[in-house]
Formats: C-alpha cells, sequence, structure tokens
C-alpha cells in the first residue's frame, strides 16, 4: 500500500535531519526519525518533521559550520538578486538608443554574476574566488583592447571595466575570507572553547 504523501514528505525530511544536524547530535536525529515515523497521522508526523527541521536549522546555525553556510547563502543571494538586476537592466537597454554594444556586454556582466552566485552555492567559496579571479582577468583584457578614443563606446566600457574592478575584488577577498574562515584551526578552537562547534 502507497504510503500517505505527506508521510512521504515527513521521511524525506526525516532524512534530512541526518545531514543538518552536526554529528555531536546524531542522536537527535535518529530519535525525531523514529517519532516521526511512530505517528499514525499523516498531518501530525508532517507538523512535527516540519518542527524538528526548525529546530534543526537553529542548532545548526548555533554552530560555527552552520553560520559559515548561513552566510554563503546570504551572500550568494545577494549575488543573485544583483544579477537579475544587471540582466533586467540589458534588456531595457534594447529597446533604448543605446551604444548596440552595451546591451550584450550588460547581459554578459549579469550571466557572470549569476555563474558567481551559483558557484557559492553549489561549490563552496573558493569556486567564488575563483570566478572572481577570472573576471578580473577579463577585465583586464576588456581595458587594454578597449579603443582609447573619446567615443561614447569607450567611455561606457570603462566605466563598466572600471566598476567591475571593484565588484570582483571585493567578491575575491569575500571568497577567499569565508574560504579560510572554513579552514582556520584558531576560529574552530574559538567555536569550540565557546560552545560554537556543534
Amino acid at each position: 500500500m502507497k504510503r500517505d504523501i505527506r508521510v512521504q514528505i515527513a521521511l524525506g525530511l526525516a532524512d534530512y535531519l541526518e545531514w543538518l544536524l552536526p554529528s555531536s547530535r546524531s542522536e537527535w536525529a535518529a530519535g525525531m526519525k523514529a517519532e516521526i515515523e511512530a505517528i499514525e497521522t499523516p498531518g501530525a508526523a508532517l507538523a512535527f518533521a516540519w518542527g524538528c527541521l526548525g529546530a534543526a536549522c537553529l542548532r545548526r546555525l548555533r554552530t560555527l559550520e552552520g553560520t559559515l553556510i548561513a552566510v554563503r547563502a546570504v551572500v550568494a543571494a545577494i549575488i543573485l538578486i544583483f544579477a537579475v538586476e544587471v540582466l533586467a537592466t540589458a534588456r531595457a537597454f534594447t529597446g533604448l538608443t543605446t551604444p548596440d554594444i552595451l546591451p550584450p556586454v550588460t547581459a554578459t556582466i549579469g550571466l557572470a554574476f549569476a555563474v558567481a552566485g551559483l558557484a557559492l552555492l553549489s561549490r563552496g567559496p573558493f569556486a567564488l574566488a575563483a570566478v572572481a579571479a577570472i573576471m578580473l582577468v577579463l577585465n583586464t583584457i576588456g581595458l587594454a583592447a578597449n579603443d582609447v578614443s573619446a567615443t561614447v563606446h569607450a567611455v561606457v566600457l570603462r566605466a563598466l571595466v572600471l566598476e567591475g574592478y571593484l565588484l570582483w575584488s571585493l567578491l575575491l577577498l569575500g571568497g577567499l575570507m569565508l574560504h579560510g574562515c572554513g579552514r582556520s584551526a584558531r576560529l574552530a578552537d574559538f567555536a569550540r572553547r565557546h560552545g560554537w562547534a556543534g
């Protein structure tokens, strides 16, 4: 007999709890999962699973690793929101009388920010730093290849490249700092001493 979809979701959340909770709380995850399986009413099982998930998230945030994951998610969300904004601007440029090169350049910049945000989410801070470093190199090439004549194209492109230097430098620095925090023995020791290690 097929299980109610609410029970399936509740059990899926219970499996997720094992990953979410710190290893020092693995017995909590096992207990929560056993409790979810014992509840006979599908709605009550799902409600209990959601409550367990909330408690596990709070517990995870009270660890160094959980805090770093949360910071990573927030930074990635900000980068992705910025990417959407830049892509929307590129789309708006197509309807205006702007230099022909501006919409594709702006769209490419927006896509680069989207890649940076997704790299941070899926691969971690070092991937963000790598994307930022590549973009800094591309900005340098773009600046060197830019025609130095006093046309609007040159002025606009130079402004985009210089703005890119600032943004990509900040993302490179942020990625390296987050990567370093995750590997810092001193920070891990500090977390252990202050009950922030799980």
